[in-house]
């Protein structure tokens, strides 16, 4: 079946396994499923719109379903994963949970999805900016946000970007290693024009790793006004 032609649709399979880690969190995890459950829907359906972007300047792989000038079903499946898994990594590999502290901030939703907006249109349409610098923009100003309301979350910020930027060029480095080296020089609209370390990964896939890590990790916690506490506090 075309499916298990890895070199094509390495996409796929790497979405595949984000999501199979987050399916086992949420097995373990009953106190965390939620929180899960909310940022792997919203950021799935966010994945999928903003591919159009990146469509355009940063990449072009091949998909299984792709949705008219939007992502695709790898798209829904790598914004789930990177959503669910991202958002509860911190507390899981700390081992933590969460308890009600603050107010409630609803808003912060609507804030970064106007922050990713408002950065593709200013940095990519009128400065011509490549579209992944615009989306770790967005991800970052809403984050300075949490970080001076929320001053309790600046460690939490801190190690999940290096994290998040960590475990996003791991995951691709293996999977590119295994499967397909060449997928970059036939996927990536940007060889040749940023560091690609150690041949393997582009610098741009850590800060877009450090920046999305950053954000998603507190974001539930300061959107329900929780706090997180050691798991056995």
């Amino acid at each position: 079946m075309e499916i298990f032609d890895f070199k094509t649709y390495l996409y796929f399979w790497g979405s595949l396994f984000g999501c199979l880690l987050s399916l086992l969190i949420y097995v373990k995890r009953k106190d965390l499923r939620k929180e899960m459950l909310i940022n792997g829907i919203l950021f799935s359906v966010v994945g999928v719109i903003i591919e159009y972007m990146f469509f355009k300047d940063y990449w072009n792989p091949p998909l299984i379903i792709k949705f008219g000038e939007f992502g695709g079903l790898e798209d829904l499946m790598f914004g789930f994963a990177a959503g669910s898994f991202g958002s509860v990594f911190y507390t899981v590999l700390f081992k933590e949970r969460l308890i009600r502290s603050e107010n409630q901030r609803y808003w912060i939703i609507p804030t970064v999805l106007i922050s990713q907006s408002l950065s593709f249109l200013v940095f990519t349409h009128w400065f011509n900016i490549n579209s992944i610098y615009a989306s770790s923009i967005g991800w970052a100003l809403p984050t300075i946000v949490i970080i001076i309301i929320r001053k309790d979350l600046i460690k939490e910020v801190i190690i999940s970007a290096i994290l998040g930027g960590l475990i996003l060029i791991i995951g691709e480095a293996v999977f590119l290693v295994i499967f397909a080296h060449e997928y970059l020089e036939k996927y990536f609209r940007l060889i040749g024009e940023v560091p690609v370390l150690i041949d393997v990964f582009p610098i741009t896939e850590f800060i877009w790793g450090m920046s999305f890590g950053a954000l998603i990790s507190p974001l539930y916690e300061f959107l329900t006004g929780k706090r997180l506490v050691k798991a056995n506090g």
